[in-house]
């Protein structure tokens, strides 16, 4: 509620306006806004982005019906080829459809599909992994229970808890605690075990057998809650990176920083400091000028190149081309080293290759504000 009530008074303070004019910006705006979690004595309801890191007593995982594949994304995927079987090119964009499976590509598509998997199972591992007691988690009823195929996050779950029974089925009893174990610390009372008794269980085995592989995005999530000083600098250069890289001209720079806000990948004292950083660093002389929408703009676009007989991705943070010069920009957040000017001769080199004219290379160490010319 606290929050409504800042949302309207900022909302007066900055904008003013009629009570209808208020109620459109709430549907168009501030009804995506964050909440961001304090300390307070009660429920905390968030993402399972923004729970990385995190621990609590009781867990309530709800809205497990996501799906593995959304049905509007289409990824295109750069695939090898026999260049003999098509005009000479080694490596060809594909539209990921089902009909890949009964192409000449289907092992990338099915490669594609088991990445998919893992990293919505990696999310999950996530979320459950976030109690220190208790695991609740909410989901909707299967409507037809016959159905075998599994497109959701609870398929999965349900393919786990209704598993084929094995013939070794055993069962075993939970141990009585012993009365000779005595502490001097009473224990913390769990809301969700009244008591304690002796029950006969089941061991359920199924034959599904999943290799678990961490992808890069979960490591993010989980490795966050890493306090050390080195961890931290990572962090915020990794955040900063991101939100450079959503900006074309000056004033993208706040919807840029509402972006991670909103998706609670930063809270209300982190996009207050980030705001700040962008600011002074966007008020450069010469950063300005490439931030000014002059230029035509290649924000982190990915080059394909040839090394060593082997395709490989270049990928410059930003490249601007106006009619007389084109400009590569790669941002830095850290000390300089003399292979980040090696890594911008490259990207020069490979945009002279492509005809780009009067090709110039920058260094910007945003947080030094030293712009260093390759």
């Amino acid at each position: 509620m606290q929050s409504f009530f800042d949302l309207v008074q900022h909302y007066a303070s900055e904008k003013g306006g009629t009570l209808s004019e208020f109620l459109k910006e709430w549907d168009d705006t501030l009804s995506e806004k964050a909440i961001p979690s304090g300390e307070a004595d009660g429920i905390a309801c968030m993402t399972i982005h923004k729970a990385k890191g995190l621990e609590w007593e009781s867990v309530i995982v709800l809205g497990t019906n996501w799906k593995f594949e959304k049905n509007n994304m289409k990824p295109i995927l750069w695939v090898e080829t026999n260049p003999d079987e098509y005009e000479n090119l080694p490596i060809l964009p594909i539209k990921r459809v089902k009909d890949m499976q009964e192409s000449d590509f289907a092992m990338q598509y099915d490669e594609e599909t088991r990445q998919i998997w893992m990293d919505n199972l990696n999310l999950l591992y996530v979320a459950f992994t976030r109690p220190k007691s208790n695991l609740v988690i909410i989901k909707e009823a299967k409507k037809d229970s016959t159905q075998a195929s599994i497109s959701t996050i609870a398929d999965f779950i349900d393919l786990g808890l209704t598993g084929q029974e094995t013939e070794e089925e055993e069962s075993q009893e939970t141990e009585e605690p012993s009365s000779s174990q005595s502490s001097d610390q009473p224990e913390k009372p769990n809301p969700l075990l009244p008591h304690s008794e002796t029950v006969e269980v089941g061991f359920h085995a199924t034959p599904v057998q999943l290799p678990f592989r961490q992808s890069n995005s979960s490591r993010t999530y989980i490795n966050r809650g890493d306090d050390s000083p080195m961890s931290e600098f990572i962090e915020r250069g990794n955040l900063l990176h991101e939100v450079f890289a959503h900006i074309g001209k000056a004033e993208d720079a706040q919807q840029a920083i509402e972006e991670l806000f909103t998706q609670g990948i930063i809270d209300a004292e982190e996009r207050e400091e980030i705001a700040l950083i962008v600011d002074e660093a966007l008020r450069q002389p010469e950063v300005s000028e490439w931030f000014s929408g002059r230029y035509e703009l290649f924000n982190e676009c990915t080059i394909l190149t040839m090394e060593e007989g082997i395709v490989v991705q270049k990928r410059p943070d930003r490249v601007m081309r106006s009619a007389d010069k084109t400009i590569v920009v790669d941002f830095k957040f850290g000390e300089p080293v003399n292979k980040h000017q090696r890594q911008v001769g490259a990207y020069m080199s490979l945009l002279r290759k492509m005809g780009f004219e009067n090709v110039e290379g920058y260094l910007w160490y945003v947080t030094q504000q030293k712009i260093v010319r390759v």
